[in-house]
């Protein structure tokens, strides 16, 4: 087998097996927090986003940011203002319960991600990164893979 392709295999199976335990959530709609943390994320950086905005910015498709939205909202975590400007659409904000979520759910990946890590070295996390930082510019460069 060529060494890219193992190398991409082993990129796969480590992402796979990082997700394979979903985060610990609250409640009956514990099945439908898969995925706010990356809305949390960007919303906590960047309160006040339309929704289109959400969907580009995280590279998923509008239905899927819509449901995830309209999941969210249920559960208290962000809420919907009319646009002062486009009466049309509204702009998204966090909550403090998304706030905290967030929060909660960044020490959580935090600490997986030290747990993961946690047989490199300093230089060898170092050169990890470097590595595959050149990976996802050579990615985003080509439209054909």
């Amino acid at each position: 087998m060529e060494l890219e392709h193992t190398i991409m295999r082993r990129v796969m199976r480590i992402a796979s097996q990082s997700r394979r335990k979903p985060p610990h959530t609250h409640g009956a709609d514990a099945h439908k927090c898969r995925g706010f943390g990356h809305i949390l994320d960007l919303l906590s950086q960047n309160d006040g986003l339309r929704q289109q905005q959400i969907a580009e910015l995280l590279d998923i498709r509008p239905q899927s940011a819509s449901e995830a939205i309209a999941n969210m909202e249920q559960a208290g975590l962000i809420r919907r203002e009319p646009d002062a400007q486009d009466r049309r659409s509204s702009r998204i904000y966090i909550t403090p319960e998304g706030q905290q979520r967030q929060a909660e759910l960044l020490a959580r990946r935090i600490e997986n991600a030290r747990r993961v890590m946690a047989p490199l070295t300093e230089e060898e996390k170092e050169t990890l990164l470097a590595l595959l930082e050149k990976v996802t510019e050579a990615l985003q460069n080509k439209e054909d893979i």
